[in-house]
């Protein structure tokens, strides 16, 4: 991937600069525990901080720990709580759901952030490929979640659910990446039919390209990307919509997948068509 993105940077030279607008710190999730799998950069990241500024409990989990613990430290430690945990190993979900709850007492939101990509096609993937992504986009997250949602529905709290996808889940092709991220969308909804009847939310977001190593770039670099908008989209930005679904602002929003792609997946007509 890295490779690709030089290429297209030589190609689309052109540096672009964005500016974002941002909420401040409040008290939008004040008194809210929140998990999200996969927090220790990235998009991730980016949503652990917007939640602790909005007065919410986190807990972060992934399968380095050091990188979990250096995030930790980064921010407010009083505020964030780090669990190891490989969200593909579902033999461990129940242990480490008593260890998530031991550390915050209750869960109110859980976000699927977690997930792998391999830049493979029909013709290169290898089935260690599939396995990988298939257990850590889909298996895990899959059963992590049917957990959390049993949870909600016994101590009838009106939870909510987020999952992070990507517009790769909509568009053609034969990267398995893409395969997983459909499949969420369609757990999503699925979700939210079931659950809605508790008070239980499920929504997802679907990004473009966003400024992260998967993409070759972080923040800090050029966002130039060939895609509708011309640019790649920003952890930050990402955050920002993680924060309006998960929070009281979307409470009649259910079951919905956004695009955050600045309409990347919109269908053009070619030719005059009237």
């Amino acid at each position: 991937m890295n490779k690709i993105s030089r290429t297209l940077k030589k190609m689309f030279g052109k540096k672009v600069y964005v500016d974002i607008s941002t909420t401040q710190s409040g008290n939008l999730l004040r008194d809210k525990c929140v998990v999200i799998t996969g927090g220790s950069e990235g998009i991730g990241a980016a949503i652990a901080r917007k939640c602790i500024s909005q007065g919410a409990r986190v807990l972060i989990t992934g399968r380095d720990e050091v990188k979990l613990h250096n995030f930790a430290d980064a921010v407010d430690r009083d505020k964030v709580s780090v669990l190891n945990w490989d969200i593909s190993d579902c033999t461990v979900i129940e242990e480490k759901f008593k260890q998530v709850l031991n550390e915050l007492g209750q869960v109110d939101i859980w976000i699927n952030n977690a997930g792998i990509y391999r830049d493979v096609n029909y013709s290169s993937c290898r089935l260690r490929d599939w396995d990988e992504i298939m257990s850590t986009n889909i298996r895990g997250p899959y059963f992590a979640t049917n957990r959390v949602a049993n949870y909600f529905i016994e101590e009838k709290i009106k939870g909510v659910i987020l999952n992070i996808s990507s517009e790769t889940g909509k568009v053609a092709g034969t990267n398995p990446y893409g395969f997983s991220k459909n499949i969420i969308m369609q757990y999503t909804e699925g979700l939210a039919v079931e659950l809605g009847k508790y008070g239980i939310r499920s929504n997802a977001i679907a990004p473009g390209g966003v400024a992260t190593k998967i993409a070759g770039r972080t923040t800090g670099d050029e966002l130039s990307f060939p895609a509708l908008g011309g640019r790649l989209i920003t952890c930050e930005e990402i955050a920002e919509l993680a924060l309006f679904l998960v929070a009281p602002l979307s409470s009649c929003i259910n079951g919905q997948v956004i695009y955050a792609n600045e309409g990347n997946t919109i269908v053009i007509p070619s030719g005059n068509i009237y």
